[in-house]
């Protein structure tokens, strides 16, 4: 399973790496998203960011800010013993 810092996946090109692109993270249960991500991917490729934003989260875009989060375990496991 792919997890990210921040709980959402990761979709677009990686900074300051030319012609490398990703669209990871889904957090094992949001492989839902996945297809709908392809999907943005391929307009972000091809250069027609501008018509994702109608329903595209731009907060899943890759960022220099979310890559440099650091990972400090899943959102929704709360640390208690009675996990």
């Amino acid at each position: 399973m792919g997890y990210s810092p921040d709980g959402y996946p990761f979709v677009g090109q990686v900074v300051d790496e030319d012609g490398l692109w990703v669209s990871a993270g889904f957090q094992g249960h949001g492989m839902v998203l996945c297809f709908m991500c392809a999907k943005a991917l391929v307009e972000m490729v091809m250069g027609r960011k501008a018509e994702l934003y109608d329903w595209f989260p731009k907060v899943w875009e890759v960022s220099k800010e979310r890559m440099q989060k650091k990972f400090e375990g899943r959102l929704h496991v709360s640390g208690g013993s009675d996990e």
